[in-house]
């Protein structure tokens, strides 16, 4: 009897390693087991490419997410799904490919996992998941905030005056604005749209044992192209009036927040450290985990994997930059400069060197022009500087235009600095314009007059003594001679005329 035992065991094990176990006992792999999923984006097929190493040769793999695209039909947000039927592993790994059209930037995807050992079990085998952040939009200016219609001219330049109120001196760029506006990430909690802010977004987020208190954001950027300073400005939520803030010190900016557009917004300035006529270089933003005591939590130690290393770029909005860098990753803040007339009809524009950051060779170039769009032509041939030409030790370097100028007013007539690294044609950032006619016809140093001429004019002739000497003594008859001096009388002169009939000398007592 016990030998007839031992043979039906031994055929049902003989049975359980042909056909397998019923899969209705497969029970789900142990919380260690979990799937560590991958998500890369390949560039070559346009694709993000989920992967994770199996524990077994899987006969079905299901892969799961939701968009942030409502189904009000379904009454629910959309839920992609994606098949696979008896995957080859490459190099050990199942690689699920995800359309990129499919996964946006600004949303946190819930990209669920279940792997099948065959084909008609409905229990997985194994299970993972990963919340995905492909992008968030992030952009920046400088320009278009400082100029008129957020363009090139100066909207507000600083206008030095006399003590006649005359404008004598302009000067643009010295103050830099930089705004930087990004889309807050939503993510897809039970079934509602979270955004990343929401506790249940946090909560949803967290690892076990590992709360996520808050989130911020982190903007980051470099002081000059190839330089070692960095600024870091973190948007915090401030618990007392409910809003985020930035603090650089004892200043504390609000980080507007627009609830339709679901879009952060922040003005920095140089209380915040902004510099002029400065390349921040690769400015960047990223989200930032803190638990209750405001430690940073890192993203490993959240279900959060973020592509970029989580360091998304700016997209560079000022239209000046339009067709020469469309694509910019940095924020160029105006070089600063200034103009003040020398003569009647010259300007004396100067111009602040560039400071910050590493370039092998920077070229400047002053700009004039009758229209503004003119200060874009690639026809003109305006000189270029090059700033070995200039003073080492001093910040500014100058040049001098000569302007037309008919009547008693300025005509309209804009100058701007242009830079270049090495010897590209297109430039590689600028300052503000200025319109001439922002300051005083005859401002600055007092007029030079023009054309001047001395003629000699004979005068008859005189008698002079001429003291006791050896060669001579007594009174002689000389000829003398006149100068007669002419020019041509400065603009700013013609308004002093003598009116001799309402008793008007102002030219005599100008003269």
């Amino acid at each position: 009897m016990k030998k007839t035992g031992k043979i039906i065991s031994f055929l049902l094990i003989l049975t359980f390693l042909m056909t397998g176990f019923p899969s209705d006992l497969k029970l789900f792999a142990a919380d260690d087991d979990e799937l560590a999923l991958e998500v890369v984006y390949n560039q070559s097929s346009y694709t993000y490419d989920v992967s994770f190493t199996p524990a077994i040769q899987p006969a079905r793999v299901v892969l799961r997410f939701h968009t942030n695209e409502y189904d009000s039909v379904a009454m629910q947000y959309r839920e992609e799904i994606i098949e696979l039927i008896a995957p080859e592993l490459q190099n050990g790994k199942v690689v699920a490919h995800i359309n990129d059209e499919l996964i946006m930037s600004n949303h946190i995807y819930d990209i669920s996992v279940e792997v099948y050992r065959r084909i008609d079990d409905t229990v997985p085998y194994q299970k993972g998941l990963v919340y995905y952040l492909a992008g968030m939009t992030f952009t920046g200016e400088s320009f278009n905030v400082m100029a008129k219609n957020s363009d090139i001219e100066d909207a507000d330049p600083d206008r030095i005056k006399d003590d006649k109120n005359n404008v004598i001196l302009v000067k643009s760029g010295y103050e830099p604005v930089i705004r930087l506006s990004w889309t807050v990430p939503t993510i897809i909690v039970s079934g509602s749209l979270k955004k990343l802010t929401d506790p249940e977004a946090l909560a949803a987020l967290s690892e076990e044992n590992i709360p996520i208190s808050r989130a911020s954001f982190q903007i980051n950027m470099t002081v000059g192209k190839d330089s070692d300073r960095k600024l870091n400005y973190y948007a915090e939520y401030d618990q007392e009036d409910g809003k985020f803030k930035i603090k650089v010190g004892d200043q504390e900016t609000e980080v507007v927040f627009d609830a339709e557009k679901n879009t952060m917004t922040v003005t920095l300035t140089a209380e915040h450290g902004i510099e002029p006529g400065t390349e921040y270089a690769f400015t960047n933003i990223g989200v930032i985990f803190r638990d209750s005591s405001s430690a940073p939590i890192t993203l490993r130690s959240t279900k959060l994997v973020a592509n970029r290393d989580n360091r998304f770029p700016v997209r560079n909005r000022d239209k000046v930059f339009e067709r020469i860098s469309p694509n910019s990753s940095s924020i160029f803040t105006p070089i600063p400069f200034e103009i003040t007339k020398i003569d009647t009809d010259k300007v004396e524009v100067r111009f602040r060197k560039i400071v910050n950051g590493i370039y092998p060779v920077l070229y400047y170039q002053v700009q004039d022009a009758d229209r503004l769009d003119d200060l874009f032509s690639t026809e003109k041939s305006w000189v270029k500087i090059p700033e070995s030409s200039l003073t080492y030790d001093d910040f500014y370097g100058y040049h001098i235009v000569n302007v037309n100028v008919t009547g008693n007013t300025n005509p309209e007539w804009y100058f701007r600095v242009v830079v270049y690294d090495s010897e590209t044609e297109r430039p590689m950032t600028s300052s503000l314009a200025v319109n001439l006619q922002e300051l005083a016809v005859d401002a600055g140093r007092p007029p030079m007059p023009k054309e001047i001429k001395v003629t000699p004019i004979y005068g008859g002739r005189t008698k002079v003594t001429v003291p006791s000497t050896d060669l001579s003594t007594g009174e002689f008859n000389i000829p003398i001679t006149h100068l007669e001096l002419s020019f041509e009388k400065p603009i700013s002169w013609k308004k002093y005329h003598n009116d001799r009939i309402n008793d008007d000398y102002g030219w005599d007592e100008f003269r």
